[in-house]
């Protein structure tokens, strides 16, 4: 029988039909940007292997700035099955990273009589079309959606005292590592939250401690040890950063913000503004009362938004971009707002938790007013998936597979090796709308 307690689940049910819909619309059977290099190409290579070697190798091989054998295992389990590459089909598993994460703040939330509403509200933060790059950008997608999923469920399983948990918490830990580069932050953040585990139990704790230190040296050690700068080194950019200190912060709130700013650099700010100090707030009453694994959760998020900021934010100048705003607009690139998303979340789930059902006319203004910027989100950047869409067909027309954003001119041997051998089917052209 219906009853107004199931009105929050047909309001999820309702988002993950009409953001299912979104990339059957507009996902295409061809690689964009880094697809080209990170699947097509990883799995040509292994697929190729004629040693032990040969066959591990590319898994581990570094792209760009990131470390993603994690997510190349599941690229090749998927063309095991498959026998080829479909972009389209990669796109939707990526987006089963999303739905573990919503999966895990469930489980999160407290049990109250509101626990629905709470859940809708945390979905309206994640399941909309901000990110929407993530949608048809399978490399990206897996990066971002499992390398949040991996983390929060390390420190779940962190949190638990059995040795199965723990051993959980490592192979999550190393998941998230090499899945996408602010994975590493798991170390630092887990090894935070057991210290706070020891400081509330000093008989208890110890051993595993120092295995989980012992774990993040060695892991952090083999993974630079391999890892090379592609775009700058660190500390290059990190002198960048302490010479701009008022650009730096100002990306960083731009970043921090750019979930609901509809590409206003202000408003992505000053909701930037806010959200860092909501965190703030939050991880003081925290530490006044009980720190939760949603505020160790936080904490990553506010450090993953700071390291993107690191890496992104001197690009901009020294791509030869002159004049603040035009430098700021680098922190409204759409997949970097899903970090944005899931921080907004987060708080979310942390203020439900805290305070509800003492703030339930806060609390309902608050889904109200994430009702009203979602309908936005979809109003506008389902504008942009449309017209991204458009321009990955015109240029697929004209001028064969070119990746938008990427340099066409070594790309296509790529894509004629792997035609060759049968790991992947072009459409034909022309390519229709």
């Amino acid at each position: 029988m219906f009853t107004l307690r199931h009105l929050p689940w047909i309001g999820v049910a309702a988002l993950v039909v009409i953001f299912t819909c979104l990339i059957l619309q507009y996902a295409l059977n061809l690689p964009l940007n880094d697809d080209l290099q990170d699947i097509l190409l990883f799995v040509v290579n292994v697929s190729a292997a004629d040693s032990p070697a040969s066959f591990i190798g590319p898994f581990f091989d570094q792209h760009a700035d990131h470390m993603t054998a994690a997510s190349r295992v599941v690229y090749y389990l998927y063309y095991l099955w498959q026998g080829e590459i479909n972009f389209i089909s990669l796109a939707l598993i990526a987006q089963l990273g999303l739905i573990s994460i919503l999966i895990l703040f469930y489980l999160l939330l407290e049990t109250t009589s509101h626990k629905q509403l709470v859940f809708l509200a945390v979905c309206l933060c994640l399941i909309n079309p901000r990110a929407y790059t993530l949608l048809v950008w399978p490399m990206a997608a897996m990066g971002f959606y499992f390398v949040y999923f991996y983390a929060l469920a390390a420190l779940i399983a962190l949190n638990r005292q059995s040795p199965a948990y723990f051993l959980l918490a490592v192979i999550c830990g190393l998941l998230a590592t090499y899945s996408f580069s602010p994975g590493i932050l798991i170390w630092p953040v887990g090894l935070a939250l057991l210290l706070y585990r020891r400081w509330q139990a000093p008989d208890q704790g110890l051993s595993r401690l120092i295995m989980w230190l012992l774990l993040s040296v060695i892991t952090l050690s083999i993974y630079f040890g391999s890892y090379h700068a592609v775009s700058g080194s660190l500390n290059l950019k990190l002198l960048y950063c302490l010479e701009h200190p008022l650009y730096t912060f100002k990306f960083f709130l731009t970043l921090l913000g750019s979930s609901f700013s509809y590409g206003n650099i202000l408003l992505a700010q000053l909701l930037g503004g806010a959200l860092l100090l909501g965190a703030i707030l939050l991880s003081y009453t925290g530490l006044r009362s009980k720190l939760t694994v949603l505020h160790l959760y936080l904490w990553f998020c506010l450090l993953a938004v700071a390291m993107i900021t690191v890496a992104r934010a001197p690009m901009g100048q020294w791509a030869g971009f002159e004049g603040e705003p035009l430098l700021l607009n680098l922190a409204m690139v759409s997949r970097y707002a899903f970090s944005s998303m899931i921080l907004l979340a987060t708080l979310v789930a942390l203020w439900a938790n805290r305070y509800l059902p003492t703030c339930r006319g806060a609390f309902y203004s608050m889904l109200v007013l994430l009702i009203g910027l979602s309908i936005g989100n979809y109003s506008v950047y389902g504008d942009a998936l449309e017209l991204l869409q458009k321009e990955r067909i015109r240029r697929f027309n004209r001028d064969g597979i070119i990746p938008v954003l990427a340099d066409p001119v070594p790309l296509q041997v790529f894509i004629d090796k792997a035609e060759g051998k049968g790991i992947y089917t072009a459409p034909a052209r022309p390519l229709k709308n």
